[in-house]
């Protein structure tokens, strides 16, 4: 072997470096010995610039709470309900018009399509650019994507879920004699709003020009937030129900209207969700809205949302420098932050804009009254808020020290950024704090919950300032009704586990053993590698190869790697493999800079070399390396006859 240069040796330090984050979150998290989809996964890691300050590389270490890349068994996770949608011939797609109300209520309704189209094998379409309720901070681009503010273009998400535009969509199956062809009468204005539309009826790019082609051709589901959407293999391979499935769907509907998804259901070529409707708006958080009844699947998608539908990079890094401003302040304070990088302060999320539910919405005083018992003298209190005028909060400024967004609008950078990430940037900042308090019925606040469960605090430190709900997030509801009012823990607590949940009990007496093997955890990190060498029941497959391996810790595109297998042979013929199947995450996820990024596909074609069998090979090994490098889709030629390859005489033309 090559001797280890002083750049392995940084290389295989910045490895064990990214691998030293524990991936069980807090109260959230179980055991690693009990979460067998974390094998081969690691925390994933923000790019943000000038980093320089160790304290702000701490804040922002701790801050994706999401994996990247995901476990083995998530990477190839594979899905009884797709059927044949993904097929070349026969591919399937999902269409949706957008919720219409705020950010927070666009992205539940987002996270449910995602589903859907995950757990159907369907090509997600996403709508054209169209403003978005409360998001016209930037009224240079008043037109925007869901793909600004969520990275949905990310190539391990469309390993999953392939994801296009409504144009590329249009222009696959929309053209004249495509299998969706637009009617000759629509045709103008369809392809009119094709890339931004308007939700105004009067305009020339109203959005309805799309949504009655979508209705033309497409099957729209007659379902809503409040229904019970059931994904059972059994009944989609047109079984019954087995006993536990039954009870389990009975225990998680309860009194909602039942809809099972089946063979008939997915054979449409189209889906179309009016979530823009108020019949069917899609307004429930995806967890309670959807039961799987095996909780290997049910957890996958818990932890697909989780590990993917998470914001931009470049808000967390804003949201790092400002927890990382405010935690400096509170540390002069004797306020530490905790070892999962949360805490230092406290938070609240006040909100006084558009809500019509009036009896939270209560003055500055009251608030204070009803939630003086959470925070700690002198503590910071940063509050998330819509409310202009800041003398408002001054009942809470005389007891405590306050922090809004505004206040670190140079430390975090924010003029250069999107005006429209600044709530996101709020919610991510107050779901930090050592203890919360929001506003009942709030999706905003909501989704701080949820953020501080994927981050794995306690919810006994999470409350709101409505005193019948006060401490609602302290108890554990295994089967909630759909409601958006609150989120509930069982969108968060192990999830990275194979079994179904009951109860907060369950996590808080695993902690004890969870932080006995969270010492360990570095060691069952490097068993990696041997388990990824075999498959069950198997014998062990070394990756390195002889004389031309190299050591596993100088191989870190090996990591989740395994050494194929050949079947359909009468005896084990194994060792003759010397290919890798799957690769490694690196390789899975690798992205050439060389590739195509605009929307349009380009290709290659190439005439085969006219030599022996290994001429062409050579030939065809540069053609496809060039394919790859470059993003562009390789059209195979024609079968022909080959040079010397003419042994089957009743086939003379090969591919």
């Amino acid at each position: 072997l090559p001797p280890k240069t002083e750049k392995d040796s940084d290389d295989e330090a910045d490895i064990i470096q990214q691998d030293s984050r524990p991936l069980s979150r807090g109260v959230s998290g179980i055991p690693i010995s009990q979460t067998p989809a974390l094998i081969g996964a690691q925390r994933a890691s923000i790019q943000c610039e000038n980093t320089d300050n160790n304290s702000l590389k701490t804040v922002l270490d701790a801050l994706p709470y999401w994996n990247d890349p995901q476990g083995i068994r998530d990477v190839y996770f594979t899905l009884p309900f797709a059927s044949d949608a993904t097929s070349t011939t026969n591919k399937k797609y999902i269409t949706f018009e957008p919720d219409n109300g705020g950010w927070n209520n666009i992205r539940m309704s987002l996270e449910i399509i995602v589903v859907i189209a995950a757990a159907t094998g369907r090509t997600l379409v996403l709508p054209p650019n169209r403003p978005l309720y409360l998001l016209k901070g930037d009224t240079s681009s008043v037109e925007r994507s869901m793909a600004d503010f969520v990275p949905l273009h990310n190539a391990a998400l469309e390993m999953k879920v392939d994801v296009i535009t409504t144009r590329e969509f249009l222009e696959r199956e929309g053209r004249v004699g495509g299998r969706l062809e637009v009617n000759e009468n629509i045709r103008e204005g369809v392809w009119s709003v094709s890339e931004k539309c308007v939700h105004r009826a009067k305009s020339n790019i109203f959005c309805g020009k799309l949504y009655e082609h979508y209705q033309n051709v497409g099957y729209i589901p007659q379902i809503d937030g409040n229904n019970c959407f059931i994904f059972d293999k059994d009944v989609f391979e047109g079984k019954n129900l087995t006993d536990d499935a039954k009870q389990h769907v009975e225990d998680s509907c309860s009194e909602r209207e039942k809809i099972f998804f089946n063979a008939t259901m997915q054979d449409p070529t189209l889906l179309h969700f009016q979530a823009g409707h108020r019949e069917t708006r899609l307004l429930a958080h995806f967890y309670v809205f959807f039961v799987f009844t095996d909780p290997k699947v049910n957890n996958y998608f818990k932890r697909l949302v989780r590990d993917f539908l998470h914001y931009q990079d470049s808000i967390f890094c804003a949201a790092g420098r400002i927890i990382n401003a405010i935690q400096e302040e509170g540390q002069k304070r004797g306020f530490l932050a905790d070892s999962e990088g949360g805490g230092g302060y406290s938070s609240l999320h006040v909100r006084r804009g558009e809500l019509q539910y009036k009896a939270v919405k209560i003055p500055a005083q009251e608030w204070y009254q009803n939630t003086m018992d959470i925070w700690e003298q002198n503590e910071i209190l940063y509050i998330a808020t819509d409310e202009k005028n800041k003398t408002f909060f001054n009942p809470l400024a005389q007891h405590h020290t306050l922090r809004f967004l505004n206040d670190y609008w140079d430390v975090a950078g924010l003029e250069a950024l999107d005006p429209n990430f600044m709530g996101m940037i709020d919610t991510i900042v107050a779901s930090r704090g050592r203890a919360f308090a929001g506003t009942y019925f709030s999706t905003f606040t909501g989704y701080i919950n949820r953020l501080r469960g994927y981050y794995g605090m306690s919810m006994k430190q999470s409350y709101y300032s409505f005193l019948p709900k006060k401490e609602a997030m302290h108890v554990w509801e295994e089967h909630p009704k759909s409601s958006f009012s609150q989120e509930y823990a069982i969108g968060w607590v192990g999830i990275d586990g194979d079994e179904f949940v009951h109860g907060f009990e369950r996590s808080d007496e695993m902690s004890g053993s969870r932080e006995a093997e969270d010492k360990t955890e570095a060691q069952d990190k490097d068993a990696v590698v041997a388990v990824t060498e075999r498959r069950e029941g198997e014998e062990i497959n070394e990756l390195g190869r002889g004389v031309s391996g190299l050591l596993m810790s100088q191989t870190p595109a090996l990591l989740g790697a395994e050494r194929g297998n050949i079947f359909d042979c009468d005896i084990n013929v194994n060792n003759l493999a010397y290919w890798n199947d799957p690769q490694g995450f690196r390789d899975v996820n690798f992205q050439s800079p060389f590739a195509n990024m605009g929307n349009s596909t380009k290709y290659i074609s190439f005439e085969p070399d006219r030599g022996g069998w290994n001429n062409i090979r050579m030939s065809m090994e540069i053609i496809f390396n060039f394919a790859v490098a470059t993003g562009r889709t390789l059209v195979l030629p024609p079968d022909q006859p080959i040079y010397l390859l003419k042994a089957g005489k009743d086939k003379k033309e090969r591919g």
